[in-house]
């Protein structure tokens, strides 16, 4: 079967975010009603409708989703529309249904006849109808299975672990057999600059380290490079076989000179090899000539929320790994991590290590003061809609700026978590409104005119560019914006939707997201 183009763009619409004008398009496009793809494409419509509602009305919209699909299976006999049935027929709370779907879908199978599936997608939607028939070990035994038949194909396995919790979920039952299946976790890192004189101490920290993420199977790391524990750390999750992604505050040759060279040659040379073999280099603010505290802490914030926004789309778990002392910069860290309820894990160095002073002739910090701020760019259909900038003005907290443009509103908040709730409520209160958003360290200035703070330059300007990309009643977002939300938060759903060409702080893509919240 082939999709139409236009299903497919309404597909998109949906990933977008934008599922009021995707479901708008698909009643307006006049597709005949035993038309498979167009069912199928229904189908998803209304389970996107069905996770952002509550109650009655979620339990209804899944119900329909079931409809949906279960007809397509029927017109196309295929295991694909007929599994994703069965699963919606259970969340829409007709057990009965769903047991009755997912007994043909085990029928369907033992037929022979060709489905279009993968081996591993083959076995992953048997396992889904044994699970729905309450056949718990026979549905590990088989999903076992199919991850051994595909053992690196995380994505596809995170798919298949979504729905099993959601069935799960639904029936009340253990679920910590997902847990043993589920892809390598990934890790935040951090801890003290320096490290103990004597060899012994050091050799019993790797040890530590190498232990922890063998117990752990971290798959990838997320943190800084700095002399001592960040860089003893990386060389332990290359050493393990994972992959490094390393986040700086400031330019490489900034950070070198500020938190690597002040320690020696010898952890110069690390640091290279480390960037050399890195799957990934982020630098949180390359504009800046100096990493202060509040880049530092920002820089780990990108981190931390990199590092959980992996794990999430694997579906698997992001774990924060602190070693040593290492004073207010990673007791914030601590903290923030620990309010999103994830897991820590702390390792103290066998021995207090040294801290040398600078060295002689380090310049002092002469850039501009830059606050971490999230900017979204409100753009709209009708610049004069004053009932929507009664709703900004108004907003409990209040925005920490927001000023009217050309199209729009233009507003920033200290905490991306609020910014992200403001574009919800938003588009809950305006239709027609697209909204693009960044998060980034921003140079401010008090506008002489009106007396009010405004982020300016080059990152809040992103943000209008983004806004110009996005889907109607849609939110596209930088990366570093969903990683500042989940740093403090699980509770977000988003999408990737593509890349900017050429908007990344280095003049590379960047990479854009769709909030669905």
């Amino acid at each position: 079967m082939t999709t139409p183009a236009s299903l497919v763009a309404i597909t998109m619409l949906a990933r977008s975010g934008a599922l009021g004008l995707a479901w708008a398009r698909l009643e307006a496009g006049g597709f005949a009603p035993d038309d498979p793809a167009a069912l199928t494409v229904r189908g998803r419509l209304l389970k996107d409708r069905a996770r952002l509602a509550s109650g009655p009305d979620r339990r209804r919209l899944y119900g329909e989703a079931a409809a949906a699909y279960a007809r397509a299976a029927t017109i196309e006999d295929s295991t694909y529309p007929m599994i994703n049935a069965a699963t919606l027929a259970l969340l829409g709370g007709d057990h009965d249904r769903a047991r009755a779907l997912a007994t043909a879908t085990l029928a369907r199978q033992e037929s022979g006849r060709p489905d279009g599936e993968t081996p591993y997608y083959r076995s992953a939607t048997h396992a889904e109808a044994l699970l729905l028939l309450g056949r718990t070990d026979a549905a590990r035994d088989v999903f076992t299975a199919a991850v051994a038949l595909a053992p690196e194909a995380y994505e596809d396995h995170a798919t298949t672990l979504r729905q099993l919790a959601l069935i799960i979920a639904e029936q009340k039952t253990e679920a910590g057999w997902l847990d043993v299946l589920r892809p390598p976790r990934t890790l935040h890192f951090a801890g003290r600059m320096g490290a103990p004189d004597d060899a012994a101490s050091v050799a019993a920290m790797r040890d530590q380290i190498a232990a922890t993420l063998a117990s752990l199977n971290i798959g990838a790391g997320h943190g800084a490079a700095a002399a001592g524990a960040d860089i003893i750390i990386a060389e332990a999750l290359l050493a393990h076989g994972a992959a490094l992604h390393i986040v700086l505050p400031v330019s490489v040759p900034a950070f070198v000179s500020a938190s690597v060279a002040p320690w020696g040659d010898d952890w110069v040379n690390r640091f290279e090899r480390l960037l050399a073999r890195a799957a990934s280099l982020h630098i949180a603010t390359p504009d800046a000539d100096h990493p202060s505290a509040e880049l530092i802490a920002f820089a780990s914030e990108i981190a931390m929320g990199r590092a959980a926004h992996g794990a999430a789309g694997l579906a698997t778990e992001a774990v924060q790994l602190l070693v040593g002392d290492a004073g207010d910069f990673t007791m914030r860290d601590a903290d923030i991590w620990l309010s999103s309820r994830r897991r820590q894990v702390t390792l103290d160095w066998p021995a207090e290590p040294p801290f040398p002073p600078p060295k002689a002739g380090t310049q002092p910090d002469t850039s501009p003061a830059l606050h971490p701020l999230a900017v979204l760019e409100v753009r709209l259909d009708d610049p004069e809609n004053t009932a929507l900038i009664a709703l900004i003005a108004g907003a409990i907290p209040p925005p920490f700026a927001a000023r009217m443009m050309a199209t729009g509103v233009q507003i920033a908040y200290a905490d991306p978590v609020i910014a992200a709730s403001a574009a919800s409520r938003i588009h809950a209160a305006a239709t027609g409104v697209r909204i693009g958003g960044h998060y980034a360290a921003m140079a401010t200035l008090v506008d002489p005119f009106t007396g009010m703070v405004q982020p300016f330059g080059e990152q809040p300007a992103r943000a209008a560019r983004l806004a110009l990309l996005t889907s109607i009643g849609a939110t596209y977002v930088s990366e570093d914006f969903i990683a500042g939300v989940l740093a403090r938060t699980p509770a977000l759903l988003s999408e990737y939707v593509g890349e900017a060409a050429g908007e990344a702080a280095d003049g590379h893509d960047l990479r854009l997201f769709a909030l669905k919240n």
